[in-house]
């Protein structure tokens, strides 16, 4: 108030009010967040159309198969020609020349070579890339090989290629960086709760091996021979025991033909006597003989067993993964399995062949599977080899 006259402000403009597209823009820059420009995948884009990581700089080195299965080609491209498929991707080769590496070329023969000579090459080789020539860590061998299912020359990429057990190897290549990136398969945690110990006893009066399965803490005679899944995973296989107490898989559903039951009787009863090596036989000799033929005389009954589920173990070999070999006894029909071969043919027994494998974690020492006596074996299971 100034001299008794009262002042106020009055504003002269007025705030416009905004319209509906500008409140929804202002809304939207308030609570959402902005669409930066980018790979919504979150990786490179040059991942986008990859099956895995790969190095950069690398071309990706493929083997295709045909339909028939009567030729392989390779190439830098995982999607196959019309008439083949992707058999098994080799690695990937460097694509600029490193120290330490040698360059691959694919001959006209039909065939592969690595050279150090660098520049252009004649019109009948193709330039595949570049090969390492040290065994770096987590690198793959590149080996020139003998197909005899084709009768033609094939690369082979590493011990986890299809054709590693079944090609001839002739020249060894150079290195290549795996594809996926080893380890190829990342298997899930093992844990102690997972596992079954499968275990074996000598049974003297039945002149049988028994079998069973239990927890790993389970105080109980026997000797642990591996272990087994309690829980079916990808690529196993179900371990079963019958009524006669014979462990069966798919993989080996039955034992191997034997030969002739009397002429291996006969053998088997005198062959303690032998046993002095070449010397006068001795007391225990003797009377193993008389015990073994009177055994044989009064047959061999098959073993009782709880049939059923034992566990579950690998269907092909890993990482931690044993092989488990079943093997019969021509005479007494008994069934060894062991993770030994060798023991197996140290006591006299037909190999049957792999049954399963199974986690070599839970495998007794050699020598505490040596020491049990086996009666009915070659030299009574001593010195056998496990």
């Amino acid at each position: 108030m100034e001299d008794g006259r009262m002042s106020a402000d009055i504003p002269l403009e007025y705030e416009q009010r905004p319209d509906p597209q500008e409140e929804w823009v202002r809304r939207a820059c308030a609570w959402e967040a902005p669409r930066l420009p980018g790979s919504r995948r979150g990786r490179p884009r040059r991942w986008g159309g990859a099956a895995t990581w790969q190095p950069a700089d690398t071309a990706l080195l493929s083997r295709h198969r045909s339909d028939d299965g009567q030729r392989t080609i390779i190439t830098l491209d995982r999607i196959p020609p019309p008439g083949f498929r992707l058999e098994y991707d080799l690695g990937a080769l460097h694509g600029h020349q490193l120290p330490g590496t040698q360059r691959l070329l694919a001959a006209p023969d039909d065939t592969w070579l690595v050279t150090r000579l660098d520049g252009d090459t004649a019109p009948e080789y193709q330039h595949l890339g570049w090969v390492e020539q040290a065994p770096f860590p987590m690198l793959e061998p590149l080996t020139l090989a003998h197909d005899p299912v084709t009768g033609r020359a094939v690369l082979v990429g590493g011990g986890q290629d299809p054709l590693a057990d079944r090609v001839e190897a002739r020249q060894h290549l150079g290195w290549l960086e795996s594809f996926p990136v080893l380890p190829r398969k990342v298997e899930p945690p093992l844990l102690v709760l997972d596992i079954a110990v499968l275990r074996r006893q000598v049974d003297r009066d039945g002149w049988r091996h028994r079998y069973a399965a239990g927890p790993v803490d389970e105080d109980v005679d026997g000797q642990a021979i591996g272990g087994l899944l309690l829980d079916p995973r990808p690529d196993t296989v179900e371990l079963r025991q019958d009524a006669s107490g014979r462990v069966v898989s798919e993989l080996l559903p039955t034992a191997s033909a034997g030969g002739n039951r009397v002429t291996a009787t006969a053998r088997w009863t005198v062959a303690p006597l032998t046993w002095a090596d070449g010397r006068l036989p001795k007391a225990w000799g003797a009377r193993a003989a008389v015990g073994r033929g009177r055994r044989a005389v009064r047959g061999f009954r098959p073993a009782q067993g709880d049939a059923g589920l034992l566990g579950y173990a690998r269907r092909e070999r890993v990482p931690g993964w044993a092989p488990l070999y079943s093997g019969t006894h021509p005479v007494t029909g008994d069934q060894l399995l062991s993770p030994s071969r060798s023991e197996l043919t140290d006591l006299g027994y037909a190999v049957d062949g792999i049954l399963a494998f199974v986690s070599e974690g839970f495998v007794d020492p050699p020598e505490q599977l040596a020491a049990a006596e086996v009666p009915w074996g070659s030299r009574f299971g001593q010195g056998r080899r496990v």
